[in-house]
C-alpha cells in the first residue's frame, strides 16, 4: 500500500499498487509524519476502518473528521462493535458517521448544562427492549470517555439511532423509509427556495440536517412529543428575533409537517430546526448579513 495523500494525523488516502484501488485507511497515528508516495503497512491494531474512497459514505466521513475531532469516532465505533456483537446484529455503516456527529453535540450540550429535550423513555423502552439495554451501555461508556453527566433521555435517543440502523429494519421497514426519504426531500426543497440556495446534500451541516429530520419523522410516526418548557419559548423568541429569515423558512416546514403528518412541532423542535439552517447557510458562504448575526 502507497501512501497517496495524508488528511490528517489519523486519515490517509492509500492505494493498492496491485488493484490501484484507493481507499481511507483510519487509525490512531497512521497519518502521523507521514507524506504522500511513502509505503504503508496496515497493521491490526493501528488499521481501525477502511473504506473506499469513492463513496459516499467516504466523503460523510471526511468532512465530519474535519469538524469534529477523532475521539469521537473512536467511541462511536466502540459502541457499533459492542452493539453488534452483544446483540448479534449488524448496522448500517453511516451509523458510524450519524452517532460520532450525535455524541459530540450531546457531550456539548452537556458541559453547557443545555436540555437536550424530552423524550418518552417508557415508550422506547417498550417498543424497542433490546436497543434500549444496550443504548444504557453506550451511555456508560459515553460519560465514562467524555467525563459527563448524560441526561436520561441519552438512552432514548441512542436507541433510535440504532432502530434506525438496523440492517434488518431497513429491509422490513422499505415503505416506512421510502416515506421519510420523501419528505426529508420535499423539506430540503422547502429549504432551498426559502433560502434562496443550492443545497447539496454530501455537505456535511446537510448531512446534519437530515440526520435530525430522520430522528424527527421516526417520532412522528411513534406520536412522540416534546414538551415545551418556559426556558424553550424564551429562547425561541429570542432566536426569531435574531434570525427572521429563519424563523420563516422553519414556519413553512412546520406547516409542510403538520399537513402531511398531523403533528405540530413545538418550540423546542423548531429552535433545532433553525439552528441546523444556519449552519447550511454559514457553510454555503452567504452574507453574514442575511443572518444578521454579529461576525
Amino acid at each position: 500500500m502507497n501512501i497517496v495523500k495524508v488528511f490528517n494525523n489519523n486519515i490517509v488516502l492509500i492505494k493498492n499498487q496491485q488493484t490501484q484501488k484507493e481507499s481511507i485507511l483510519w487509525g490512531k497515528g497512521v497519518g502521523f509524519q507521514k507524506k504522500a508516495g511513502q509505503k504503508i503497512t496496515i497493521k491490526e491494531n493501528d488499521a481501525v476502518f477502511v473504506k473506499e474512497a469513492e463513496s459516499e459514505w467516504a466523503r460523510s466521513f471526511l468532512s465530519l473528521s474535519e469538524e469534529i475531532p477523532m475521539k469521537y469516532f473512536d467511541v462511536a465505533k466502540k459502541i457499533v462493535k459492542e452493539a453488534e456483537e452483544d446483540m448479534d446484529i449488524s448496522f448500517n455503516s453511516f451509523l458510524l458517521i450519524s452517532l460520532a456527529d450525535h455524541i459530540f453535540f450531546t457531550v456539548k450540550r452537556a458541559s453547557q448544562k443545555s436540555d437536550g429535550g424530552e423524550l418518552p423513555i417508557n415508550e422506547i423502552k417498550d417498543a424497542y427492549n433490546r436497543e434500549f439495554i444496550q443504548a444504557e451501555k453506550s451511555k456508560e461508556l459515553i460519560e465514562h470517555e467524555f467525563d459527563v453527566v448524560l441526561q436520561a433521555n441519552e438512552t432514548g435517543f441512542l436507541a433510535i439511532h440504532f432502530v434506525e440502523n438496523e440492517k434488518e429494519s431497513i429491509k422490513n421497514f422499505d415503505k416506512s423509509k421510502m416515506s421519510k426519504d420523501k419528505a426529508i426531500s420535499d423539506i430540503l426543497k422547502i429549504a432551498s427556495d426559502k433560502l434562496h440556495l443550492n443545497i447539496k446534500e454530501d455537505k456535511v451541516n446537510v448531512q446534519r440536517l437530515k440526520t435530525h429530520l430522520k430522528f424527527l419523522l421516526t417520532r412522528i410516526q411513534n406520536k412522540e412529543f416534546f414538551v415545551d418548557t418556559g426556558e424553550d419559548v424564551k429562547l425561541y423568541q429570542q432566536i426569531i428575533n435574531s434570525y427572521p429569515q429563519l424563523q420563516d423558512c422553519a414556519l413553512s416546514i412546520t406547516g409542510y409537517l403538520e399537513q402531511k403528518f398531523n403533528y405540530k412541532l413545538s418550540e423546542s423542535e423548531r429552535i433545532y430546526l433553525i439552528m441546523h439552517l444556519r449552519q447550511i447557510i454559514k457553510q454555503a458562504n452567504v452574507k453574514e448579513g442575511i443572518l444578521n448575526e454579529d461576525k
